[in-house]
């Protein structure tokens, strides 16, 4: 069999897991999205996700995603980039490469911006707006979507526990309906 024959096969294999499943967009994300996995595939999603996970390390899964036809894909990374204290060049880039290699062949990419309130360094509000307004230059730049997490967090504090960052119940419920309800109006 022919390398385009091939192709053919895996995506339609793909289609059909995916009607099969009934996911309807895929999320890549660090354990705020490990920790809503079952709330956001309720809603009709994929996920990939883990505790830790910086931008460079989501890449793959990212990669594998675009590879096998996700048409509609949320990225949810950036969050341990900022927290181990990368500086913004090195996150500029890292978002960079993401946008300009890894997603070509997705219809529609929504990036989630960072909550600005959190608490895990001293000067997170600072970073996370840099880091908000890095990932809205470039995705103006690539075409890609960014869902403001950020005004959503900051009306909804009990969402969260004291590290401002990860969610209670409630919270990863109200983070699933803003995913969907994202992906529903920016895609």
């Amino acid at each position: 069999m022919t390398r385009p024959a091939r192709l053919t096969v895996l995506a339609l294999a793909l289609a059909a897991l995916v009607l099969a499943t009934g996911w309807r967009y895929a999320v890549v994300g660090d354990s705020v999205t490990y920790d809503s996995r079952q709330e956001l595939e309720d809603r009709g999603a994929t996920v990939r996700a883990f505790g830790g996970v910086t931008i460079a390390q989501g890449r793959p899964a990212i990669r594998q995603l675009a590879r096998n036809g996700a048409e509609v894909l949320v990225i949810a990374l950036g969050r341990m980039d900022l927290s181990y204290g990368d500086s913004l060049g090195e996150i500029r880039h890292r978002i960079g490469n993401v946008m300009r290699t890894d997603i070509a062949s997705v219809d529609c990419v929504v990036w989630l911006d960072l909550t600005t309130q959190a608490n895990l360094i001293a000067d997170w509000p600072r970073r996370a707006r840099a880091f908000n307004a890095t990932l809205r230059d470039l995705a103006a730049e690539h075409g890609v979507h960014v869902a403001r997490w950020s005004a959503v967090a900051a009306d909804h504090p009990r969402w969260f526990r004291p590290d401002l960052i990860h969610l209670r119940p409630v919270g990863q419920q109200g983070y699933a309906a803003f995913v969907d309800r994202s992906v529903n109006q920016l895609c």
